[in-house]
C-alpha cells in the first residue's frame, strides 16, 4: 500500500480548527461537509473532491458533497460500495489510500475517463471508531 503523506501537527490543528469553527455555524451536515472540502482540500494541496458517506447496513457509500469533479464523474461515482477504487478501499481499511504504481492499473482505472487525471487517494472519515 502507498505511504501515507504526513501532515504536521500544528497544521493538522489549524485545518480541525477552521472546519470546527466554520461547521460550527451549521446545522445542516451538507453545509458542514461542503464545508469541510472547502478547508481541507486547498490545505493539502488539491483542487478536487468529495465526501461519501457509508450506510453500515448495506455497504453502499452515498456522495454526499463534492469540489471541482466532472458531471460524468458525480453521475457515474453518485453510489459505490464498500471496497471498490480509492474510497471504497479507504473505506473497509479504515486508513488513506492512495495507490501505488501496481495497484494503480486495478484500484484506478475509471480516474482517466471520468476526471481526465490518472489517479486518486482517498481518506475515511473516522469517528468513534467508526467509518461515516
Amino acid at each position: 500500500m502507498a505511504a501515507k503523506p504526513q501532515l504536521s501537527c500544528e497544521l493538522e490543528m489549524t485545518i480541525l480548527s477552521r472546519v470546527a469553527t466554520k461547521i460550527g455555524r451549521y446545522l445542516e451536515l451538507d453545509k458542514v461537509l461542503e464545508t469541510t472540502l472547502e478547508e481541507v482540500l486547498p490545505a493539502i494541496g488539491v483542487k478536487s473532491g468529495c465526501i461519501y458517506l457509508l450506510d453500515e447496513n448495506t455497504g453502499i457509500m452515498t456522495m454526499k458533497a463534492h469540489v471541482g469533479l466532472t458531471e460524468n464523474f458525480v453521475s457515474a461515482k453518485k453510489t459505490i460500495s464498500a471496497g471498490d477504487g480509492c474510497a471504497g478501499t479507504a473505506v473497509v481499511t479504515k486508513e488513506m489510500f492512495a495507490p501505488t504504481k501496481g495497484e494503480h492499473r486495478f484500484v484506478c482505472k475509471e480516474a482517466k475517463k471520468f476526471l481526465g487525471m490518472d489517479c486518486l487517494a482517498a481518506v475515511p472519515i473516522i469517528a468513534q471508531k467508526k467509518v461515516l
